[in-house]
């Protein structure tokens, strides 16, 4: 496995997509259905809908990704809820795509895009068995390491 930077990834991306001509909505299945495999093989031997999972997705292709994995769970009987955290409208492309495809099946979505609305979804995330990152990917921006964080008088440090 070779470790690369987010701009070579992208540079990656592009030349699978523009020069060898693999289409996006390909690219993200397969990356979708190999972190399905991956929570299938590791979650084998119990019964999907014993597992609680949520997937928090963005709205770039990282969140469309995610929103493959869930396509895919919520199609093999596990119970999973898609946390979007940005309105339905914001997404484009194939992560468009994939959330068209996902509300069409009727995977459980929710939108977080307040702290209230963080607040209110933070009692059904007790007791979820997995979590799926789907929210930053090689777009992210901005200033990394640092983290604001809510201590206990809600005042942020």
């Amino acid at each position: 496995m070779k470790v690369v930077t987010a701009q070579e990834m992208r540079e990656i991306d592009r030349r699978t997509i523009e020069e060898i001509g693999i289409p996006g909505a390909v690219l993200m299945e397969n990356a979708g259905l190999s972190v399905f495999n991956l929570i299938r093989d590791l979650t084998k031997g119990f019964t999907p809908e014993s597992f609680k999972i949520a997937v928090f997705a963005g709205k770039g292709n990282n969140g469309g990704d995610g929103l493959v994995v869930a396509r895919h769970l919520w199609n093999a009987g596990y119970k999973v809820t898609v946390y979007l955290l940005a309105q339905p409208e914001a997404f484009s492309g194939d992560a468009a795509l994939n959330l068209r495809i996902a509300q069409k099946l009727g995977v459980p979505m929710k939108t977080i895009l307040s702290e209230e609305d963080l607040e209110r979804i933070s009692e059904e995330l007790e007791g979820v068995d997995v979590v799926v990152d789907a929210i930053f990917g090689t777009g992210l921006k901005g200033r990394s390491g640092v983290w604001r964080r809510r201590s206990s008088s809600g005042s942020t440090s």
